[in-house]
């Protein structure tokens, strides 16, 4: 198990004491200020590792608080940007990042810094796919560090599968050829779902090389109105149309995929890894489960064995703030305890804790991960063990991608998967939904 080791110069360490009072603690300790959506239960996991760094950085103060869900987070931090108030570091989508403009802090510097950056080996430790994103904005630099992550998986009933002897598609072909069979032996069933219609299009594009998004001279496009992506879509409303799949946008009563495919309404299920626990059967008063769920890498558009796979990186990374309330003091303390809840051991705890995946390799390979995996011995467990021994592969964290951020990114995913429900749902033409989708992320954009 190879272990991160947060030991400071001491000439550093002096570097983060005494500090300008709008920068420091009544005690003179450098204050880091963490905004977050954390519950109850993660904050206490918190609690212990803030403890834990205090100890390590005694000059330094760690102060947190939940600010709601994901939207409510940006909102505020929408406000306080100008009013300067923002924390020195907070939860974020890249979306969201790409919003607060100039406001956030390059890290690539302390990512390099002789005394408090990473060593070689640690950088490489991150999860590159997770590690990417924060690269991925229009201004160059590094904007955001992963924390909390997650990624796609198809969970299917492996008790039907044996019965009928169906093999686990692994191509976009394989997945439609096998839903045609499902329809034949269950011919008012619908065989596979889908939980994000935004995910759907997003993902396919990426595996068909579709254009979506791009950064052009330091300036987000909107690349999605285009042949390859309406034929995409002409193409999927085929497949709905002959029941071979549903999307959560095209369920009544906002339904997830997931609770038909644990009620056995579905055969398949696409959804985030973060949601495992929805996707497990239902359990009678004697302990045994409806069926044996199991979980397989969601199928690609490979046409020869060449072809990359693509996989959508997900969760929440951090990103730090800057202003002239804010002192480099502040900024150093803050990447000091981004390492500390990121360490080996700490990532590891974390996605015990929350389900997502860590964003080091060498957390799999913690004692205690290795312990929690051969602690798990009920199928709801079993399945938590499977996506996790999953997400372990090279084949999955070597395909994980993510779109560029900019001013009205995040538009654009909500319009696309709208294109998708509206398409679906017959609510609108292809030309229109295009159209419609267009002209909001150009509000979106201003």
């Amino acid at each position: 198990m190879r272990k991160t080791k947060f030991i400071l110069p001491l000439v550093a360490l002096l570097g983060l004491g005494v500090t300008a009072s709008l920068s420091s603690c009544g005690d003179n300790r450098t204050k880091v200020i963490f905004w977050h959506t954390m519950g109850k239960s993660n904050q206490e996991k918190l609690d212990a590792m803030i403890e834990d760094f205090e100890e390590m950085y005694p000059n330094i103060k760690i102060e947190h608080a939940q600010q709601g869900n994901y939207p409510d987070i940006e909102s505020k931090l929408l406000k306080a940007i100008p009013a300067r108030t923002v924390p020195t570091m907070a939860f974020c989508y890249a979306d969201h990042v790409a919003g607060y403009g100039n406001n956030t802090v390059d890290l690539t510097p302390y990512v390099t810094d002789p005394e408090i950056g990473l060593s070689a080996e640690d950088a490489a430790d991150y999860i590159q796919g997770y590690w990417n994103e924060g690269k991925q904005y229009a201004r160059e630099g590094l904007y955001s560090v992963p924390y909390s992550k997650s990624t796609e998986v198809m969970f299917y009933n492996n008790t039907k599968f044996q019965k009928h002897g169906w093999e686990v598609p692994t191509t976009w072909d394989e997945m439609w050829d096998l839903c045609r069979e499902i329809k034949k032996e269950y011919p008012e069933s619908t065989p596979l779902g889908y939980d994000s219609d935004d995910n759907l299009f997003i993902t396919f594009c990426a595996q068909y090389g579709i254009p979506y998004t791009s950064i052009v001279d330091g300036k987000g496009k909107f690349d999605f109105d285009n042949p390859q992506a309406r034929a995409m879509v002409q193409e999927l409303k085929g497949y709905y149309d002959e029941g071979l799949f549903v999307t959560k946008g095209c369920l009544p009563n906002n339904t997830y995929t997931s609770t038909k495919f644990k009620n056995q309404e579905l055969f398949m299920s696409i959804g985030s890894t973060g949601g495992t626990s929805y996707n497990i059967p239902e359990e009678d008063s004697d302990g045994n489960f409806a069926f044996d769920a199991q979980v397989a890498q969601i199928p690609q558009a490979r046409q020869n064995a060449d072809q990359s796979a693509k996989q959508i990186s997900q969760g929440p990374s951090i990103c730090f703030f800057k202003n002239s309330k804010i002192s480099e003091e502040q900024v150093r303390a803050s990447w000091l305890f981004y390492k500390h809840i990121t360490n080996s051991e700490n990532s590891a705890i974390y996605s015990i804790l929350t389900g997502y995946e860590p964003v080091r390799t060498s957390s799999y390979e913690t004692d205690m991960y290795k312990d929690h995996l051969a602690k798990l011995g009920t199928e709801f467990e079993t399945l938590y063990t499977r996506v996790a021994t999953l997400t372990a592969t090279a084949e999955i964290q070597e395909a994980y991608f993510s779109s560029p951020a900019f001013k009205g990114s995040s538009a654009a995913r909500q319009q696309c998967g709208g294109i998708i429900t509206q398409v679906l749902l017959d609510n609108k033409t292809i030309d229109q939904a295009f159209a419609d989708a267009m002209a909001q992320c150009a509000l979106a954009a201003i």
